[in-house]
């Protein structure tokens, strides 16, 4: 593992590697990535990047290299990208089969007056989530 022996104020955030044909596909956890050729991969993993640099730039842009000024901007996209799970489920459907004509107004499920009423009995919750007290259907 390589190491820098000189303080900066920019940083590489950590990333994994893909080798793809003669080109290094590098991403990270904030879901930044880029496709680099061995030269710039072989100046990235050495730690020999100059800030005035195009590579730099590109990384910078990209979001692989973290500066105090772009760290507002990383950690915002990180939050969008993850919104999803810090937020519940705003809607749970539950199909209890494809013959009930309970006749909800929200239900998925086909509708069909030609079905044995018999089969009704099976759609309610309680047949099908063992809960009692729901009531019957005449």
């Amino acid at each position: 593992m390589n190491t820098v022996n000189e303080v900066k104020d920019w940083a590489i955030l950590p990333y994994n590697t893909e080798k793809i044909n003669d080109h290094y596909l590098i991403s990270n956890v904030l879901g930044s990535w880029d496709l680099l050729d061995f030269d710039e991969f072989k100046c990235l993993e050495q730690f020999s990047l100059n800030e005035n640099d195009e590579l730099f730039n590109k990384l910078y842009d990209k979001g692989l290299i973290i500066k105090e000024k772009n760290l507002t901007k990383l950690i915002n996209e990180y939050r969008e990208l993850n919104s999803h799970l810090f937020t519940d489920a705003s809607l749970h459907i539950a199909v209890l089969t494809t013959r009930c004509n309970i006749a909800c107004n929200y239900c998925q499920s086909y509708y069909s007056w030609q079905d044995n009423r018999l089969l009704l009995r099976y759609a309610q919750p309680e047949y099908q989530f063992g809960i009692s007290g729901w009531g019957t259907i005449a």
